[in-house]
């Protein structure tokens, strides 16, 4: 028997009641952009090994955070309607563009 957090007895899960929860349950989901995919330091390693390659010196770690930065008020733009919808591939591909005329 498991306690309760009060101290008292209760029954233990039965397969019955995994059933139930199960059954009401539609969806589990998880966001994990950001907390499993480390994003900004991947891309700035990797930028950091090409760059290395072709002899080409950045602060890759500044230039992704920079990237990053236009992606709330991107979205909103989008969102509001002051852009016209694109895929998230096309607005990344977009404001990496922005980041790296602004750092040319």
């Amino acid at each position: 028997m498991r306690e309760k957090s009060n101290g008292a007895a209760r029954s233990p899960v039965t397969t019955e009641d995994g059933r139930r929860i199960g059954a009401a349950v539609d969806a589990v989901v998880f966001d994990a952009f950001g907390t499993v995919v480390d994003r900004r330091t991947s891309i700035a390693g990797e930028c950091k090994r090409v760059g290395t390659r072709v002899g080409v010196q950045a602060d890759w770690l500044g230039l992704t955070a920079a990237w990053r930065s236009r992606y709330p008020p991107t979205l909103l733009r989008v969102a509001f309607g002051e852009v016209p919808w694109r895929s998230l591939d096309e607005l990344h591909r977009e404001m990496l563009d922005e980041v790296l005329a602004s750092t040319a």
